[in-house]
């Protein structure tokens, strides 16, 4: 005799989860935009300030090799208000003056003599190597300094 069939068991439709409605989803959209503007905005300043603390920061630094510089030149008392001459110099990470070589003569060979010797007798810079490597190799690693006679005169 066969088996009577078993009956499929049919369940009953489950309910589609609510839809949130157009409404909800807009003001959702728009919050979310606003939060990445304002975090957007944060970090551009952030961004800013960052940037302008590097800067001062470098301009300390400029600041210090220059008096440093200014301390140990000794004008030649044939150079004139006009004279300039441009150095330039190369320093290790510890500050220490590797390469000193005339990048732009004043014309006169005393002058040019005078500011590479400043150069040679402040021999170190070791304050340098308090600056963020990436500052350092950027702005100190390898530089031009503007030796002017008209800066020295008071």
């Amino acid at each position: 005799k066969p088996k009577p069939k078993a009956k499929p068991i049919i369940e009953p439709p489950k309910p589609e989860p609510p839809q949130p409605e157009l409404v909800e989803v807009v003001k959702a959209t728009e919050q979310l935009a606003a939060e990445e503007a304002i975090m957007s905005s944060m970090s551009a300043e952030s961004k800013a300030d960052t940037q302008k603390e590097q800067h001062v920061l470098v301009a300390r630094y400029a600041g210090m090799i220059s008096q440093q510089m200014r301390q140990r030149w000794q004008l030649p008392p044939s150079a004139r208000r006009d004279m300039v001459c441009l150095v330039k110099i190369r320093l290790s990470a510890s500050g220490h003056v590797v390469a000193v070589t005339l990048a732009s003569s004043s014309g006169s060979g005393a002058f040019d003599q005078s500011s590479l010797l400043a150069v040679k007798k402040a021999g170190d810079f070791g304050f340098v190597k308090d600056l963020p490597a990436a500052l350092f190799d950027q702005h100190f690693r390898e530089f031009i300094f503007r030796f002017s006679a008209e800066d020295l005169r008071l």
